[in-house]
């Protein structure tokens, strides 16, 4: 008996452990990584189409000879570990007169396996699981990452690859009562975005869309069995509080317009007033009716979050006339202070965190951190040196009154302000004035428990060393702004 029980409890399960820390230490992670950097390299070869041939030959020559290189190895190595096996198989039978396939010990070093690998995942998963958001991605899902993100060539061919999807007629018709929200960073975009989100009436880009951002529907349907799973919301890395999960809207937008007009980023320290033109608004309607209907519920309104809308929002406005843009206006030194506290936040973790940084560039957010581009509007104190540092908190003052002064100039009727202190003041008359701003049916229910979770601000800004100039002229616009918002009346009779 004690042959048959050291086998069992002793044998199978050292054998077991003993493969699975083999596997863990072997550079299987890398060999894949490198197979999948090899892969992105020959479909950048082959979809780029400024190659010459003699330039195409070459690449996929290279490629070709990497991928061989990186396929022998595996196969080397999975050589080697079938040799491994074996040897333990035979081993077990001189001991025990068994082979380990036989079906009990097959069930037993299944169970084994997978006990060690959850324990091992176990002890290296982070307190803080924040994968939804900017934070670390395991090393094979950077390599996705950069496949899906990083050649211009793979995003256009992967939008063209969507698109051909979508009936011709479809993608001519104008998408109806899309809404944008828009502003300056740490504004209040992130609240509004998920309270209209909630309503049920929008669909939007989402985590879940990464990292095939411009074949939602593709990306959609080979993911479907995916087991990629996390906790319902986790705190974002910008520390604020704010909770995300798989399926929170976020701004992904940005990816395609840095796909079909990469001259907007041709700048590495600002970003410039962007006229699109027909043809690219023609493609961003059907990137649009891409994701509308690779939505389950294709008859839902589109809603985006994307700061970047504000160097390009007046031809927006004009090519979809039945689109709204809601805006936050927050009180200018306040916001500026939480621009400044961000900026410096990202560029400590940039200057940990290359991936961190690298994927910023890819999603084009360039509000703050070690890549940071402010928006220029063509206005004359755009350029203004005294004003230059972001490390100083007039900085950020500076670039509140530019972009605020650009919304100003923005007459149309199908842009809503929306004062981010009267929302937090009054949470449940400011909600459902927006609700009737964008023809949305909302219950008092759901009005109520979402102005529960939306919490009073006690900020009061003590800073005394600002330019007087600078922060009298930044209230002025503030107080003109405020009164175009469409909560104005709630505070003004309070």
């Amino acid at each position: 008996m004690w042959p048959t029980l050291s086998l069992y409890v002793l044998w199978v399960p050292a054998l077991s452990v003993g493969f699975m820390s083999v596997l863990f230490y072997l550079p299987i992670e890398v060999w894949f990584i490198r197979l999948i950097d090899h892969i992105r390299d020959t479909l950048s070869a082959l979809l780029t189409p400024d190659l010459t041939d003699r330039e195409r030959e070459k690449a996929l020559r290279i490629a070709a000879i990497k991928m061989l290189t990186s396929s022998s190895i595996g196969l080397l190595g999975a050589l080697g570990l079938s040799l491994c096996m074996y040897g333990a198989d035979l081993l077990t039978f001189s001991l025990y007169h068994t082979s380990l396939t036989h079906p009990s010990l097959l069930v037993l070093i299944t169970l084994v396996s997978v006990g060690f690998v959850r324990w091992r995942q176990g002890r290296s998963r982070s307190s803080s699981l924040d994968q939804y958001s900017e934070q670390a991605y395991p090393p094979i899902a950077q390599a996705f990452h950069r496949l899906a993100l990083q050649d211009h060539a793979i995003r256009s061919a992967s939008f063209r690859w969507e698109r051909q999807g979508i009936p011709t007629n479809v993608l001519k018709k104008e998408p109806q009562g899309i809404v944008w929200v828009c502003g300056l960073a740490r504004a209040g975009t992130t609240l509004m975005t998920e309270f209209l989100y909630e309503t049920d009436a929008f669909c939007s880009l989402t985590y879940r869309d990464m990292p095939l951002v411009l074949a939602p529907g593709r990306w959609r349907w080979l993911s479907r069995w995916s087991s990629l799973r996390g906790p319902d919301r986790v705190e974002r890395a910008h520390g604020d509080g704010i909770s995300v999960g798989l399926d929170s809207p976020e701004a992904l937008e940005e990816v395609f317009w840095s796909t079909i007009a990469p001259e907007i980023y041709q700048h590495p320290d600002r970003l410039t007033s962007h006229e699109p033109t027909q043809a690219q608004l023609d493609d961003y309607q059907a990137y649009l009716h891409c994701v509308l209907q690779s939505r389950p519920d294709k008859v839902k309104r589109f809603l985006s979050k994307n700061n970047n809308h504000l160097i390009r929002l007046p031809h927006l406005l004009n090519r979809f006339p039945s689109s709204r843009c809601v805006i936050p206006l927050r009180p200018p030194v306040a916001q500026a202070e939480s621009l400044l506290r961000q900026h410096l936040r990202w560029t400590a973790r940039h200057a940990e965190d290359s991936f961190s940084l690298t994927y910023m560039r890819w999603l084009c957010h360039f509000e703050f951190g070690a890549d940071y581009r402010p928006f220029e509007f063509n206005l004359a104190h755009d350029h203004t040196p005294t004003y230059q540092d972001p490390h100083q908190l007039e900085h950020w003052l500076h670039r509140w009154l530019a972009a605020y002064q650009h919304i100003q100039r923005l007459h149309s009727s199908q842009i809503i302000l929306i004062d981010y202190q009267h929302l937090v003041d009054h949470p449940y008359h400011s909600l459902k004035l927006l609700c009737h701003a964008l023809d949305l049916e909302v219950n008092e229910e759901r009005l109520k428990s979402w102005s529960q979770r939306i919490k009073p601000s006690h900020h009061s800004s003590t800073r005394m060393d600002l330019c007087p100039e600078l922060v009298a002229q930044s209230n002025r616009l503030y107080e003109e702004l405020s009164a175009r918002c469409i909560n104005f009346s709630l505070t003004s009779s309070s």
